[in-house]
């Protein structure tokens, strides 16, 4: 039933309208009636209300106020205006503000009930346009949903090369703080008893989980985000109740393994192997959790791989080779001694990875230039032995360092100075040179002091001038015209500088060089 409310100043005209019309039959409730638009205003801001039948001409607040006021703070609410007055101002007016229908009197009961069968039209296609809008923004928050699980399950896989997921800030964000991650195998075939056992996991969670990630029909993901993943006894408690619940409630078993505390995205592979590998153990161990930090026969500590990878950053943007190859041939060496799982250690090797984009990327480096046609991610990712993820990080790091060493950029140079031998003749910023070839302007200006002994400035100078002076020898060609063609706005400084290069006016350098 659509509700209604009635405006008129007129008793008799608000009686007849709600008792000679059959507004049942028109599915449609008369909820209340007032004499004037002020009392009807304040009736709607705190009720339901769908249409509204008023008269224009009231004392306070007449029809038109009303309509006014629908239009601004109400728009979903169709309102019917009627009037003696048949004059173009009140009609103009009702148009101005949406008026669903304007009905002038004398009218009768037919022509009324047409107008507001009509305004029912009107009502019923938007509520259908509503659900159709409600329907698709929640299949789109199903699609998003699902994009999202899809993302975060191949981050944590390594199924994404970082490179990509370095380009998306809501994973570095997502990823930024301490983080713990919770796998559950849930024992079932089912589709509705494993929904059942994530619907229990979900809630039970609710204090410490950010995002789940559903993998498959018998693995379910938490990541763990707020402060309290470090308190280990709260996590076991917690586990306690989840498993019993699932345990007594859905009918199946559940194992569950947890993850050491990590703080990075590119640590997010190496704490799905932790949960991963918890699992594991769980099929040889009748408790149903482990938490990685508490498999004993674990010989290497989280925290020795965490010193590595930080020790391996903090080389690489100190250009030690030396330093970075050998952590990298140490901590492989050990995983290989102590037969770590291979999808840990090669979740260890996209960790370095992303460490070595990082730093390529923040010295706006040009990866092509160094990779060529190799693409080492995928090397890494098909790699079949310890000693092959070893010797790829190796030659990475050793590119990489060759590349941000000043000594071996002659490449930046030589791309530098074609870039000045095609352009000179236009306007030449920095930025433009550095933008052409990929690096930071600050780092390129730095480099080609270093190597040059000279500014970029006063290397373009020098070959706008060499270029003037054989405009000047071989043509006749007007010295306004030759400072413009090599690049100069203005003729005056073009001499001038002409003149601090050769010790020579332009007019003079022509006379005694011209071959003419």
């Amino acid at each position: 039933m659509y509700k209604l409310i009635v405006i008129d100043d007129e008793e008799t005209i608000r009686k007849g309208l709600i008792e000679f019309i059959d507004w049942q039959a028109l599915k449609i409730e008369v909820v209340a009636d007032f004499e004037n638009g002020l009392e009807a205003i304040e009736y709607i801001k705190n009720s339901q209300v769908d249409l509204i039948f008023s008269d224009i001409r009231m004392p306070g607040a007449d029809g038109i106020d009303v309509a006014k006021y629908i239009s601004i703070n109400a728009p979903q609410i169709k309102i019917i205006l009627y009037s003696g007055y048949s004059d173009f101002k009140y009609a103009q007016s009702a148009i101005r503000y949406n008026v669903s229908d304007f009905i002038v009197k004398p009218s009768s009961i037919e022509n009324i009930t047409q107008a507001i069968q009509e305004t029912i039209l009107k009502l019923e296609s938007l509520t259908q346009n509503k659900l159709h809008l409600q329907k698709l923004e929640s299949k789109l928050k199903i699609i998003n949903l699902q994009e999202h699980n899809d993302l975060i399950k191949n981050v944590l896989m390594g199924q994404i090369n970082p490179e990509e997921s370095s380009k998306k800030p809501h994973l570095l964000v997502f990823f930024a703080s301490n983080y713990r991650i919770m796998l559950f195998k849930i024992q079932s075939q089912h589709e509705s008893t494993y929904a059942q056992s994530c619907s229990f996991i979900e809630q039970l969670l609710d204090d410490f989980s950010q995002d789940f990630i559903s993998f498959d029909v018998r693995l379910y993901g938490a990541l763990l985000k707020k402060d309290n993943v470090h308190e280990i006894e709260t996590l076991q408690r917690k586990c306690e109740e989840i498993y019993d619940f699932v345990h007594k409630f859905v009918g199946v078993e559940i194992s569950i393994g947890i993850s050491n505390v990590h703080h990075a995205l590119i640590q997010a592979p190496i704490a799905f192997q932790e949960a991963q590998r918890c699992l594991s153990y769980t099929f040889y161990d009748k408790s149903p959790l482990v938490l990685f930090s508490t498999i004993e026969d674990f010989k290497i500590k989280p925290s020795y791989v965490d010193l590595n990878l930080d020790n391996i950053k903090c080389y690489l943007s100190k250009d030690k080779q030396v330093q970075a190859l050998q952590s990298i041939q140490t901590l492989f060496q050990t995983l290989k001694e102590n037969t770590e799982p291979i999808d840990y250690i090669r979740s260890i090797a996209v960790a370095i990875y992303s460490i070595c984009m990082d730093t390529v990327n923040k010295n706006s480096l040009n990866i092509d230039d160094i990779f060529l046609d190799t693409k080492p991610y995928q090397e890494i990712i098909s790699a079949h032995s310890v000693d092959d993820l070893s010797s790829i990080l190796c030659i990475l790091i050793e590119k990489i360092i060759a590349y941000l060493s000043e000594s071996n950029n002659n490449y930046i140079i030589i791309k530098a100075n074609k870039y000045i031998d095609k352009h000179y003749n236009h306007p030449i910023k920095l930025m433009d040179i550095a933008k052409h070839i990929h690096v930071n302007s600050s780092y390129l200006s730095r480099v080609y002091k270093n190597k040059t002994t000279k500014t970029i400035s006063q290397h373009l100078r020098e070959v706008r001038i060499d270029q003037a002076k054989k405009l000047l020898s071989e043509t006749t060609t007007k010295t306004y015209t030759i400072a413009e063609d090599v690049g100069f706005e203005d003729s005056a400084y073009f001499s001038f500088v002409f003149k601090q290069h050769t010790g020579l006016s332009p007019s003079q350098y022509r006379n005694e060089n011209s071959g003419l």
